[in-house]
């Protein structure tokens, strides 16, 4: 676990640092959670939006279908006489916009339906959110907590310190996040000592 520095004349309480790295531990862990489960729903949403665009293609195609056919027909009825040139060729081009129009929507509805088929959850993230339950459960800080999910905790003072993660994209938010906290959890409850002639250091 933590343990001070070979810094001569440096004195500081390591169950109160334990403590306090703990709270910024577990609090990264839970957003690491709550990451996951946020993707999970967006996943959810991702699929249920995917039914119906895919819905929609199927009602496109089989309009497309129908104009498609209409269009074999003129040819047809052109070809026998039936219909003037410049009737065939009046009713062609409103057919052919309304076939455009489709396909051209059927392209945008394929892109989006791709898009929302690439989002998926990292087997990293998955991993390491299902271990942070597992360590929150124990509900203090240990050797394999602090091996699995930090890299180093660099210690600048009582109310100054770094912690750098392994997996560092992942936890890149949840760091930003935690240094927040670790910055209210200091203004409301310093864990300098109160005796102002006293000067603490790592």
């Amino acid at each position: 676990q933590l343990k001070h520095s070979i810094c001569p004349g440096t004195n500081y309480p390591i169950d109160k640092l334990e403590q306090f790295v703990y709270q910024q531990i577990t609090f990264a862990l839970r957003q690491l959670i709550l990451m996951k489960e946020k993707q999970e729903l967006e996943i959810q949403e991702a699929q249920k939006q995917m039914k119906l665009y895919q819905a929609k293609i199927t009602l496109l195609k089989n309009r497309l279908n129908t104009l498609q056919n209409e269009k074999r027909k003129l040819f047809e009825l052109m070809a026998d006489g039936t219909l003037s040139p410049d009737a065939f060729y009046s009713q062609k081009g409103t057919l052919q916009k309304n076939i455009d129009s489709i396909q051209h929507n059927l392209t945008n509805l394929y892109q989006e339906k791709e898009k929302l088929a690439e989002q998926s959850i990292s087997d990293e993230l998955i991993h390491l959110a299902e271990t942070a339950r597992e360590y929150l459960a124990v509900n203090q800080l240990t050797e394999d907590l602090l091996q699995t999910y930090v890299e180093t905790i660099i210690i600048f003072g009582p109310d100054e310190y770094q912690i750098k993660w392994k997996h560092e994209e992942l936890f890149a938010a949840l760091s930003e996040q935690s240094q927040k906290a670790r910055q209210t959890q200091i203004n409301d409850d310093s864990i300098i000592p109160s005796q102002e002639e006293e000067k603490p250091y790592i």
